[in-house]
């Protein structure tokens, strides 16, 4: 699944946060040690994210066509 709380866990692994919502502006960021990505930064790892579930999904059904 494609969304901010996802994209926060690959990039900042083991920070804490909150997140209101499904906009950038709802993050709420509690961790002392690592740096809030930027939005740039959250938006590219969602289109990397949505990219890899649409290949995956396309795998999925290649291998269902061609036992």
């Amino acid at each position: 699944m494609t969304d901010i709380p996802t994209a926060l866990k690959i990039l900042t692994p083991g920070a804490e946060w909150i997140v209101y919502g499904e906009e950038y502006s709802g993050i709420e960021w509690l961790d002392k040690t690592q740096t809030k990505p930027t939005e740039q930064e959250i938006e590219v790892k969602l289109a990397e994210l949505q990219y890899q579930e649409e290949v995956n999904a396309y795998q999925e059904k290649r291998k269902l066509e061609y036992p």
